[in-house]
């Protein structure tokens, strides 16, 4: 049986990943978590606290049903880790489970910034970026700092979805979630892995 605060952090995660931090109220998450407010305040103090422990416990929901870490020591092939880290990053961004909630408070931070998570949300970045890094290092073998560029260019098609919602519509119209998620994942692999293999090989043209 979950514990008061937990069942609190679980509310709250869901509320802020729906409607970002302006929008949610204490009350609403008090009335949903079957709790008073006392125990809010006994726990957390205040919003912008309840805010940070839920994106922290939003991360530990993503790493729990959608993990990324534990990619890199995987015994794969480089390719295979490129691999199940995009299909990752596509469950976390697409998928109707708990592991979605980090990525759209993240989402509500970057179209509404509020500043009370900057610094959380900075780490968990950093750690994103160091597991892609690290496999990247694995299949190409390029000046160091080519390899943010090229992190980009990869996680900027599994994210693009989330800043185009008629884009995302249209992609869900002949296809289920699950159904999004395998095909994404397949062709993002295959055009990263294409542009890898020859990115050093390309020139280029004079203007």
């Amino acid at each position: 049986m979950k514990d008061t605060k937990e069942v609190i952090l679980g509310i709250a995660c869901r509320l802020f990943a729906e409607k970002g931090y302006k929008k949610t109220t204490i009350a609403e998450i008090c009335k949903l978590a079957k709790v008073n407010i006392a125990s809010v305040n006994y726990y957390f103090q205040s919003k912008d606290n309840l805010y940070r422990n839920s994106l922290l416990f939003a991360y530990q929901l993503s790493e729990k049903q959608a993990p990324l870490k534990k990619i890199i020591s995987q015994d794969l092939p480089p390719e295979k880790k490129l691999y199940n880290f995009i299909k990752t990053v596509l469950i976390r961004n697409y998928s109707d489970s708990e592991a979605s909630y980090m990525p759209k408070i993240f989402l509500h931070e970057i179209t509404s910034p509020t500043g009370i998570c900057d610094d959380i949300i900075s780490n968990i970045k950093d750690e994103f970026r160091t597991i892609i890094i690290s496999i990247l290092k694995e299949i190409i073998n390029v000046e160091n700092e080519m390899y943010h560029p090229l992190v980009y260019s990869i996680i900027s098609q599994c994210l693009f979805l989330n800043f185009s919602p008629v884009a995302k519509k249209e992609a869900l119209e002949n296809k289920s979630k699950n159904e999004l998620i395998s095909f994404l994942t397949n062709h993002i692999y295959k055009f990263s892995m294409a542009a890898l293999k020859n990115y050093k090989d390309v020139e280029c043209p004079d203007i």
